[in-house]
């Protein structure tokens, strides 16, 4: 089983028999364009898992077009409602990090005199100095 919906260097999608190497089984993208049933693995009994469809929009052998897809979960309220407060816990982690991402500490810029006069330039009233030598 794969399941990639955030990396950046693998597929996005989900992945039955096989690997992300030798190509899956079964392959439903993110899209739910062009899914892919193969007919043999070394995960499972050989045999077509959409019949011989001759290939979808892109013409491949064994795609197929996704009519519908059902997804079912098991382990009751408790395991939806811990799932939940794990999402909430993450997504709220995530914005910590990007908000102290976007925080600069401004004082260590005047820690060099480079970021003084070059960075901070009028800052520090060198910009008054200028204008007085233009006068």
């Amino acid at each position: 089983m794969y399941l990639n919906l955030k990396g950046f260097s693998l597929p996005h999608g989900l992945g039955v028999g096989g690997s992300v190497d030798t190509g899956f089984r079964l392959w439903i993208p993110e899209s739910l364009e062009g899914c892919v049933a193969g007919d043999r693995d070394a995960s499972f009994a050989w045999g077509p898992l959409a019949g011989k469809t001759g290939g979808g929009k892109g013409g491949r052998e064994g795609e197929f077009e996704m009519e519908g897809l059902e997804v079912w979960g098991v382990g009751g309220e408790e395991a939806i409602e811990a799932a939940c407060n794990a999402q909430g816990e993450a997504r709220q982690m995530m914005a910590d990090n990007i908000a102290r991402a976007r925080r600069v500490d401004k004082s260590k810029f005047v820690d060099n005199d480079f970021d003084k006069e070059f960075l901070l330039g009028k800052t520090f009233g060198q910009g008054k100095r200028e204008r007085r030598g233009r006068d």
